[in-house]
C-alpha cells in the first residue's frame, strides 16, 4: 500500500483542504471547495487504465471525484478492422448535471465516445431547458448605434480599423423582461502584430490580432480595450521582432 499526494498549483500558500487529490492503493480521491458545478455521476471502465469504478458529486459548496481500480466490465464492441476481431472495452456512465441553464441526463452512455444518428436514446445526453419550455427560446437581435472607420494607436504607429457600436438584445416570447448589453466590434484588416504563444510548432512565429468584440459604451472605450489586449499579449509573449517603434516620428510637428 502507498500514499501519494500532488500539488495542483505553484502558489506558495498551500490549502490542501480546498483543492487537492491523493492516491491510496487503488483508491484515488480529488476534491474542490467551493465549486461552480452541480452534478452526480457514476460509471465503469473509466480512468486512465479503463478499469476503474468512478463516482462524482458536486453541489456548489463541494465537489468530489472518486475512482477505484477494480475490473473491466463487458461493455463495448467487437472491432471490425482486424482480421481477427477483438473486443474493445468502452466506458459507461450515468450522469445527471445542471449547467448552461439546463438539466442534462445521460442514462448509460460512453462519455468519450462518438455520436451517430442511430444511437439508442439512453447512450446520448438529453437536455431540458426550463426557461425555453415555459417562456420560449431566446431570440437574439442587434440594434446598431454607430459605425464607421477609426485608427488603433500603438507605439509603432496607427492601424486602420472599422468599428460598429451596437446593443445586443436577448428576449423570450412569453417573458416580459429582456437582457441588453452595449458592445463594440473592431475589425483590423491588416492585423496588429504580436508574437505567437510558442507552445506548439505552429504558434512559434509572428501572429496578429485582427479585431475584438467587447462591452463598451463608447468608441474610445472599445479602442482602449483592444490596445490593452494587444499590449498584454506582447508583454506575455514578447514584442514581434519586425516591429520598430516610431514614437519620435509621431511627435514631429505638423
Amino acid at each position: 500500500m502507498y500514499f501519494h499526494y500532488q500539488d495542483l498549483n505553484d502558489e506558495p500558500i498551500k490549502r490542501y483542504w480546498k483543492h487537492a487529490r491523493f492516491w491510496l492503493g487503488r483508491l484515488k480521491v480529488c476534491w474542490c471547495l467551493p465549486t461552480e458545478h452541480i452534478h452526480f455521476s457514476f460509471g465503469v471502465n473509466g480512468g486512465d487504465s479503463n478499469n476503474e469504478l468512478t463516482f462524482s458529486f458536486a453541489c456548489k459548496l463541494l465537489a468530489v471525484w472518486i475512482s477505484f481500480k477494480a475490473m473491466r466490465f463487458h461493455f463495448g464492441h467487437w472491432s471490425s478492422y482486424l482480421d481477427k476481431p477483438i473486443f474493445l472495452h468502452e466506458e459507461r456512465e450515468f450522469d445527471l448535471s445542471w449547467h448552461d441553464a439546463g438539466l442534462w441526463l445521460m442514462v448509460w452512455g460512453d462519455p468519450m465516445g462518438d455520436w451517430t444518428r442511430g444511437m439508442a436514446w439512453w447512450t446520448t445526453s438529453k437536455v431540458f431547458h426550463p426557461m425555453d419550455f415555459f417562456f420560449g427560446r431566446n431570440k437574439y437581435t442587434e440594434r446598431v448605434l454607430e459605425n464607421g472607420e477609426t485608427f488603433i494607436p500603438m507605439t509603432e504607429g496607427c492601424y486602420e480599423a472599422k468599428y460598429k457600436l451596437f446593443v445586443s438584445e436577448w428576449s423570450r416570447p412569453r417573458w416580459p423582461f429582456k437582457k441588453e448589453l452595449q458592445r463594440i466590434t473592431l475589425d483590423v484588416p491588416r492585423g496588429i502584430p504580436t508574437e505567437g504563444k510558442g507552445e506548439n510548432s505552429w504558434d512559434c512565429g509572428e501572429d496578429a490580432t485582427f479585431g475584438i468584440t467587447c462591452m463598451a459604451r463608447t468608441l474610445e472605450q472599445g479602442v482602449g480595450e483592444l490596445v490593452g489586449s494587444v499590449l498584454r499579449d506582447r508583454k506575455r509573449h514578447g514584442v514581434p521582432r519586425g516591429i520598430k517603434p516610431v514614437i519620435a516620428e509621431l511627435r514631429k510637428p505638423v
